[in-house]
Order: structure tokens, then C-alpha cells, then sequence
């Protein structure tokens, strides 16, 4: 059955590494420094259609998963290789939704071998512009989230609205998706896991991996919601180990700004 994923700040490993491009050249207005800084808003932009990333370790480093958020990479399939003999994984990056915004791919290695290496490749060719990605995240766990029968989604398209004094309503539209996911974790076992994540993020502080369908291909960086989290405890046995409880978790997407 599909459920949620997610990884901790820690967990995303890009700024371990040393990027650099093996072909094609950057912008020198948007450098590829860009890709890691944790703001999808402030995009790598290549110079051409085409450009392999390269992402340089100083030590063997495990990946079990690859997420690029805000980009103009539709509908292509991405390759990406290392230098441990894995076999070479596609991303396929969604097709352009209907609001004109991207959806962001990801890519599960979990079930792949030679996960282990100093040197990861990402190569981009057929882009229709030239290529600019917001943020690429490489992830070294993915942890499961478990939630009460589901989530429950909120979106928006943020505009400016003035509504004239015939009643005539004015309306700029801001080119912008906001998404909210909000839930609750019912088991006792996943308290800990909840507080980890939380304090690890400083509460709404730093951004991290949620993956709220595993059988989307539609990623995210999120923050909580608010800074600040309540547990409530219901026990069923002395030991607590059966325990139920009510952990709300409120998690909002950032927000990249208009579509590159």
C-alpha cells in the first residue's frame, strides 16, 4: 500500500559534496553554487539545452534517493550514473502540470546496487531552454511516515485581487502553487520519530524531503508548518508499547516563486 516518505535535514547530503559540470557551462549569473543552497527559488542555470552535473565526495557516500525541485527539465528522461558500477537510473521528470508549474521528480535507489560512491553524474539533454534547476536534493535515507488513513491537501494559487466598487473582480495572477499537507501519526511507536524530525528541523526552521505518495512521482521540500508541536497520549497497555495518540503534523511546501 502507498505511504508517505520522508528524510531529515541531515539526511540530504548535496552540500557534503563538491558539484561541478563535466559538460556544458553555467551562467555566470546563476552558478552552479546555486543548486545546493536549500532555495529552490534561486535556480543553476546552464548556458545551453544540455549538461552533466557532477557531485564529488570525499568519502564513499550512500544514496537512496535523488529529488530536483523547481527546474524546466519536462518531460525528459535524466540519467543518472556513479562510479561504483551502478546500473545507469532514469528520472523521469514529469510533463508540465496545468497551471504551467513543475511537478518534481525523485528517484527511489533503494532497490538498486553499488549505492556506495564518491562520484554521482546527472545528465540533462533535450532541454527545450537552457537548463535551470532550482535545487537538487541527494538523500542518504528515506524514512517512512506513517499517517491516519491519509493526508489531507490543501492548494492555492496565491494573486492579487481588488474587487471594484460594481462589484468587478481584478485579479494579477502571481504564477504561484502553494500546497499543505496536514494529518495525524496514531501510533505511539512513531512518537520518537516525530520528535526527531521536528527537532531536527529546529521546527520550521530548515527545509526537508516529504514524499507524501511513494507512487507519485512528485517530490517535495517542505518546512513544518509552525514552529511549535503538541502530542496527546492514549494508552492501551501498562508498557505503552500499544499505545495510541493523536500527533498532528502540518508540513507547507516551499515556495519557489514563478516557474523558470
Amino acid at each position: 500500500m502507498p505511504g508517505a516518505l520522508n528524510a531529515l535535514p541531515a539526511d540530504n547530503v548535496t552540500a557534503s559534496a563538491t558539484p561541478s559540470l563535466v559538460s556544458g557551462s553555467a551562467n555566470a549569473s546563476y552558478p552552479l553554487t546555486n543548486i545546493d543552497d536549500l532555495d529552490p527559488g534561486l535556480p543553476f542555470k546552464a548556458v545551453g539545452t544540455a549538461c552533466t552535473i557532477r557531485w564529488t565526495f570525499g568519502a564513499p557516500q550512500r544514496l537512496q534517493a535523488i529529488g530536483i525541485f523547481n527546474h524546466n527539465l519536462h518531460g525528459l528522461n535524466l540519467t543518472l550514473t556513479n562510479n561504483a558500477g551502478m546500473p545507469a537510473q532514469t528520472i523521469a521528470v514529469p510533463a508540465v502540470a496545468g497551471d504551467g508549474l513543475p511537478v518534481n521528480p525523485w528517484k527511489d535507489l533503494r532497490l538498486t546496487t553499488d549505492w556506495i560512491a564518491t562520484r554521482w553524474d546527472l545528465a540533462i539533454t533535450g532541454a527545450a531552454a537552457a537548463v535551470a534547476i532550482g535545487e537538487v536534493g541527494l538523500f542518504s535515507t528515506l524514512r517512512e511516515l506513517n499517517i491516519k488513513w491519509g493526508w489531507q491537501q490543501d492548494e492555492g494559487h496565491p494573486v492579487i485581487e481588488h474587487r471594484t466598487e460594481y462589484g468587478r473582480r481584478l485579479i494579477y495572477d502571481l504564477g504561484v502553487r502553494s500546497r499543505l499537507f496536514a494529518g495525524t501519526v496514531p501510533l505511539f511507536t512513531d512518537r520518537d520519530a516525530l520528535r526527531v524530525l521536528h527537532r531536527a528541523a529546529h521546527g520550521s526552521t530548515f527545509p526537508f524531503l516529504l514524499i507524501p505518495n511513494e507512487d507519485d512521482n512528485d517530490a517535495m521540500l517542505v518546512q513544518w508548518r509552525e514552529s511549535s508541536r503538541s502530542e496527546r497520549f492514549d494508552f492501551i497497555t501498562p508498557d505503552n508499547a500499544d499505545g495510541v495518540g493523536e500527533f498532528p503534523v502540518a508540513f507547507e511546501e516551499m515556495n519557489a516563486g514563478v516557474a523558470l
